[in-house]
């Protein structure tokens, strides 16, 4: 579910860290449940995929239901992997509001002017 507000996981020193669900995430090297972990990745993207076919009334065939449900994957990893960066850094993360609001931002923008690099 990510930070509601600022971190409210800290280590032993008082640092902010990351839920123990999302340490073992980065920390297990068993490609298996790396397997299983990517298995239910891509399950959820699909169901995810289902819901916006359904309720946005879009055809069998079509691919914007993916392309949304990508959008919804893609700000999940940026909050995962950004969060776990910024707590490897020894810094409290953003909000995972915060996070969403700012990735999709960057969506909406267009992802062709992150292209020129840092403004």
């Amino acid at each position: 579910m990510g930070y509601p507000g600022r971190a409210t996981w800290t280590d032993a020193e008082g640092r902010p860290t990351a839920p123990p669900p999302m340490l073992a995430l980065f920390a297990e090297p068993d490609p298996a449940l790396g397997g299983v972990v990517y298995a239910r990745l891509v399950a959820g993207f699909r169901r995810l995929a289902g819901v916006f076919r359904a309720r946005m009334g879009f055809d069998d065939d079509a691919l914007e239901p993916y392309a949304l449900a990508s959008s919804v994957l893609a700000v999940w990893f940026v909050a995962v992997h950004g969060t776990h960066d910024t707590l490897v850094r020894g810094r409290t993360p953003p909000s995972g509001q915060e996070v969403a609001q700012r990735t999709f931002a960057l969506y909406t923008e267009g992802l062709g002017s992150l292209w020129g690099g840092p403004a």
